[in-house]
């Protein structure tokens, strides 16, 4: 009952003062607790509320519950053996892993959860240089994709294939006064709430604010 109670608290926009005495990421737990009673049409219309209360163009704000609390030995094992996010086969941790993304080794001492959780579920909101596909549109008509190395008032700098070498790879100078259009950079990286529940994403946050800078090493 006084469980109960708390998430009823915490739905109605009380939640600092109820949790206060609870562990921290304790509000995920209550709202799943309360969304296996959705049977109780109270229980359903506090859920209701609270997702209400969320704000819609936000696609971070329905995982906001899964912050802070996790588990880092969990959220390890998700990071180096889930079948579906793969996360070790495209990024790299204190020298194992892929390539396919940015160096994660002291990512926890550059960001704070926030940015790792929005990393997580809207990946294309906070794109690394190098690892998000912007296409460019110039005055002539010409069309440019490449992966966003660098972007300035002055200038964009593409990564794009060599014209003389598809093998190889060319870094491209684009003036601003030459640019029509260009489209904000897009991640490669899918977004893992379709792949990972909210409890695995609070773990897998956990896990990636744990790895500290070391030997003057760390990742974006």
């Amino acid at each position: 009952m006084a469980r109960l109670h708390i998430c009823r608290a915490a739905i109605q926009g009380e939640k600092k003062k109820a949790l206060k005495k609870e562990k921290p990421g304790a509000l995920l737990d209550l709202i799943e607790g309360a969304e296996a009673k959705k049977s109780d049409e109270t229980v359903a219309k506090l859920l209701a509320d609270y997702e209400a209360s969320l704000d819609a163009s936000d696609p971070v704000a329905p995982f906001c519950a899964a912050l802070k609390g996790g588990d880092v030995k969990r959220g390890k094992e998700i990071f180096t053996t889930h079948a579906a996010g793969q996360c070790a086969k495209c990024y790299k941790v204190n020298g194992d892993g892929g390539v396919a993304g940015p160096e994660l080794t002291g990512i926890g001492s550059k960001q704070d959860h926030e940015y790792l959780l929005a990393s997580l579920v809207d990946p294309s909101s906070v794109v690394v240089p190098g690892y998000g596909m912007m296409m460019v549109t110039l005055k002539n008509g010409e069309s440019i994709g490449g992966a966003l190395l660098e972007e300035t008032a002055e200038k964009v700098v593409l990564k794009i294939p060599d014209p003389d070498d598809s093998n190889q790879q060319i870094e491209k100078t684009i003036a601003m006064s030459e640019i029509e259009t260009r489209q904000p950079p897009v991640s490669a990286m899918s977004p893992m709430g379709y792949i990972l529940t909210k409890a695995e994403i609070r773990d897998l946050v956990a896990y990636l604010v744990s790895l500290k800078e070391t030997n003057g090493k760390k990742g974006h």
